[in-house]
């Protein structure tokens, strides 16, 4: 049996001394091929020192018009390629959150924002629509969102899951058991 064990450890340390060799030429080959895939972009750190209104970022998501958006303390941010944009409860009508805490694209072009404490903001060409405990929701503090396949979104909050359909129309989950395995929600 001590003959079979110190056989065992011998191919084990073996083994790691081969591994320990050539990991780093694995790596050093990974980094050299990355560098020349990525030798015609260039890396810009955004902070609030060169534009950005927070340096705290939460989420991020990039809307099928190709704009990027932040989920941050601030509030929610567009950046467009050349500048960003801070949009908060303080300087846009129908945006009722200061902070935002998670961002979801659907397949029909609208942003939704999920916040700590103002539900979940529908971001659409005809204006922002909210959803929170007075519209239906569980709870004001979204914790994520998601898109089924018919269209409707699924938010999860801290007090329980609900779904948006197409038409707005909201409907909380509230099996006292949770899910059913045939709920199939995402």
């Amino acid at each position: 049996w001590r003959c079979h064990m110190k056989r065992k450890i011998a191919v084990f340390l073996i083994v790691a001394v081969i591994t320990a060799s050539i990991c780093p030429m694995l790596a050093l080959s990974t980094s050299a091929q990355n560098a020349e895939l990525f030798s015609d972009y260039y890396k810009v750190k955004y902070s609030t020192q060169n534009g950005m209104p927070d340096n705290s970022v939460y989420d991020i998501a990039q809307t099928s018009d190709g704009m990027i958006w932040l989920a941050t303390a601030s509030g929610l941010v567009k950046y467009d390629g050349f500048g960003f944009e801070l949009i908060n409860r303080e300087n846009t009508d129908g945006f009722i959150a200061s902070a935002v805490t998670n961002l979801f694209a659907d397949s029909q072009g609208n942003l939704w924002i999920g916040t700590n404490d103002s539900g979940l903001i529908c971001k659409s060409e005809s204006g922002y629509k909210t959803y929170d405990i007075e519209s239906g929701a569980p709870s004001n503090a979204v914790r994520g969102i998601d898109e089924r396949s018919d269209g409707s979104i699924v938010v999860a909050t801290a007090n329980g899951i609900y779904s948006i359909n197409v038409d707005g129309v909201v409907t909380v989950f509230d099996n006292p058991n949770g899910l059913s395995v045939q709920a199939n929600i995402m």
